[in-house]
């Protein structure tokens, strides 16, 4: 989280990440992950915890990776294309009750939580399809919170947008693939996840 923002700061206009469509710069993805975080400290859902992905490789995905973090909660990937019984494992286990999703996600979503029965808040990312939104909208007797397109780009982000979070604190839960059994979370601490990343900087130069 705090690596984004150091670079976001000094890089604005610089890739941060590619589709087969389109570039996005530091900016562009500082500013969905701002409107993420909005979202995620909202008063309604501000107490939850842990925060369930169900995205694809979409600049939505890795907006709700970032955005959960400076809101200083965990989040829970999940993949749209598993059986829903495994996600519902994940989602029970993991104890989350707000799911963030993207175009990929959004068409598994309902099945999902109409499976587990609880209520359960579904937040879509930016480029969600507005007719999906709508019929999901329709479907979901909890209700579902929309983040739009930000309308502005901010250039020189607050350096504090990523304060105050302990590093023993939990960024992250991964499953087990479950293949022995029920899948087992493993929570990652930002601590743990910092010394992994810092090691992988260290071996490989990606100035070169």
């Amino acid at each position: 989280g705090q690596g984004f923002v150091d670079s976001w700061q000094r890089y604005p206009e610089q890739t941060a990440i590619a589709d087969d469509d389109n570039h996005y710069t530091y900016a562009d993805l500082g500013a969905h992950s701002i409107a993420v975080k909005e979202i995620l400290n909202a008063e309604e859902i501000s107490n939850a915890e842990n925060v369930g992905l169900l995205t694809g490789k979409s600049i939505g995905a890795y907006a709700g990776i970032l955005g959960t973090l400076f809101a200083g909660k965990a989040y829970v990937p999940m993949k749209p294309d598993h059986p829903i019984e495994r996600n519902k494992q994940i989602l029970e286990d993991s104890k989350t009750d707000v799911i963030l999703v993207d175009g990929s996600g959004i068409e598994n979503v309902l099945p999902l939580i109409q499976e587990i029965g609880n209520m359960i808040a579904i937040i879509t990312l930016p480029g969600v399809d507005k007719q999906k939104q709508d019929h999901l909208q329709e479907e979901n007797e909890f209700g579902t919170i929309n983040i739009t397109e930000p309308s502005s780009t901010t250039r020189n982000p607050d350096s504090g947008v990523y304060r105050n979070i302990s590093s023993n604190k939990t960024a992250y839960i991964l499953f087990t693939s479950g293949s022995t059994g029920r899948p087992k979370g493993v929570p990652v601490s930002h601590k743990n996840a910092r010394a992994y990343l810092d090691h992988h900087l260290e071996r490989v130069d990606f100035n070169r």
